[in-house]
């Protein structure tokens, strides 16, 4: 007798599932690998920001209005009963002695060439102190087609000024124009006129991020000049109770104290010229 197996779905009407049988592990099958599937599909799948990600809400509702970023729960069997999240935290380590917490976040629409929005991007603004690991599986700015990712973290990284501050960045932008189409290979998209004016304007608005990471970061090293300065002259003053209140030495603790000031008169300009 044939054996037969009757499948009842009610829930969703529309599905695929896909099925590999006594599938053989090599020694280096990334696809057999649970641990590397689950991160390929965090970055790329169309899954759901973590709960505890700030700003996660707000992005959410920004797509959903214009008809973006729908989700699905994606479960690797064995691994953990939650869904898989987007890698996405509120702070991330940068290296072994520093890390960094996401401030704020920058909602951008870009035109297409007949008025209509051609992208809905976002980019997470933080203290911007190193580039993310490529562990991390969130640095660059991204691109994303139905929710899914095209190509990788490198996909726009050559519409910044300089493409080192690519990895400096978390953000995406999703295509709501169907003139834009992915490759066959989907690592990109196809070259057109829609394509490269969505280039040029999201050129733009890198090009601006750049100057922030500049001014981020010549802030933070004149803060540090000037606590380094600070202490210096701390010392010397110290120094006076040990060599006694020479001239020499009092003209010299003036001088340090003098450039201390003048790099925190710099830094207070440098906090009103401009803000995230």
């Amino acid at each position: 007798m044939t054996e037969k197996k009757a499948y009842l779905y009610l829930d969703p009407e529309r599905f695929f599932e896909v099925e590999m049988v006594k599938a053989i592990r090599l020694g280096n099958d990334l696809l057999l690998n649970e641990q590397i599937l689950e991160n390929y599909l965090s970055q790329v799948a169309p899954v759901p920001f973590h709960p505890d990600f700030q700003f996660g809400k707000e992005i959410n509702e920004n797509l959903s209005n214009h008809g973006l970023g729908k989700t699905f729960d994606i479960f690797l069997q064995g691994r953990t009963s939650e869904p898989i999240y987007r890698l996405e935290r509120n702070e991330h380590q940068l290296s072994e002695t520093s890390s960094t917490r996401f401030t704020s976040i920058w909602q951008i629409e870009i035109p297409g060439i007949n008025d209509e929005t051609a992208a809905i991007g976002w980019i997470l603004h933080s203290d911007y102190s190193g580039a993310f690991p490529k562990a991390s599986g969130i640095g660059g700015i991204r691109i994303r087609a139905g929710n899914i990712q095209i190509g990788d973290e490198k996909i726009l990284e050559h519409a910044f000024p300089e493409a080192r501050f690519n990895l400096w960045t978390v953000g995406e932008f999703h295509i709501t124009s169907k003139k834009f189409i992915p490759n066959g290979r989907r690592d990109d998209l196809e070259h057109n006129l829609h394509y490269d004016n969505f280039k040029s304007v999201a050129k733009t608005y890198l090009s601006e991020l750049s100057q922030i990471l500049r001014k981020t970061s010549g802030h933070r090293n004149l803060l540090k000049e000037s606590k380094n300065t600070r202490l210096a002259a701390q010392e010397k003053w110290q120094s006076l109770k040990v060599f006694g209140r020479s001239k020499k030495i009092q003209d010299h603790i003036l001088e340090k104290l003098q450039t201390s000031k003048t790099k925190f008169e710099a830094l207070l300009n440098h906090d009103e010229e401009w803000s995230i």
